[in-house]
């Protein structure tokens, strides 16, 4: 029948694709074949389901603690199965129901009860895995970022420091002429006049002021000398006279 044949040639097809992907603990002749296009010759060197647990499940130390009430109580994601090898007859148990010398089969009554929630759909896993991508790629660009800030602001403090330095050397010179002019200012007050009369340095006095102020001007002082020399022109006249 047609609905046969359809069904053998995909039959044949997968059996003909089975096996061609080999598990990291295959041998070197199975890796060899999958290079090569080929499927595996130990069935046991093709690549096997991935059982992954949960990023948080509960350690060790943490489940000693529980009775079964409480283990049973875990979310579902935490009741995953987990291969006994040890025990006879070997069998799946269920990676948190169990207690000292019971342990319980999987699926256990939680993994039955909530089964959808114990493995996440590949699908889901999918998408799980582009936003956690995103979110990498996020932080990786904000930590990206907020280290040419730190760089900058490095830059930054290093220029500001050798602005600072090249200030503190301006500033050192502006107090050394400040103080040199303080000096000379003093030494010009006290031959203009002395301490008693144009008083000390405080907060009501300046004696800078003071002996600016018993200063005559220049335009004066010419005046003066040359009334003086009129009257000694003067006086020159009227003693010739009277002689």
């Amino acid at each position: 029948m047609p609905n046969d044949t359809f069904r053998a040639e995909c039959r044949a097809r997968e059996e003909a694709a089975r096996g061609q992907q080999a598990d990291e603990s295959a041998c070197g002749t199975c890796r060899g074949n999958v290079a090569n296009g080929k499927q595996v010759e130990h069935d046991g060197c093709a690549r096997r389901t991935l059982l992954l647990e949960p990023p948080d499940m509960p350690s060790y130390d943490v489940l000693i603690d529980m009775d079964m009430a409480e283990r049973e109580a875990l979310p579902a994601r935490f009741h995953v199965p987990v291969f006994d090898d040890l025990g006879k007859p070997n069998a799946w148990l269920c990676r948190v129901c169990w207690t000292e010398g019971v342990v319980t089969s999987w699926p256990c009554n939680t993994a039955m009860k909530h089964g959808a929630q114990v493995f996440t759909p590949i699908h889901d896993a999918e998408l799980q895995h582009e936003r956690q991508t995103r979110q990498l790629a996020e932080l990786t660009e904000q930590v990206e970022q907020a280290r040419r800030i730190a760089v900058a602001l490095e830059q930054e403090n290093a220029r500001l420091t050798t602005e600072k330095a090249e200030l503190d050397k301006v500033c050192d010179e502006v107090m050394r002429e400040r103080d040199g002019l303080h000096d000379a200012l003093d030494q010009f007050a006290q031959a203009v006049a002395p301490e008693d009369v144009i008083g000390e340095h405080s907060s009501g006095n300046n004696p800078w002021a003071n002996a600016l102020e018993l200063v005559t001007p220049m335009v004066e002082v010419d005046k003066l000398r040359a009334d003086n020399a009129e009257l000694e022109k003067a006086l020159g006249l009227n003693e010739a006279a009277v002689a």
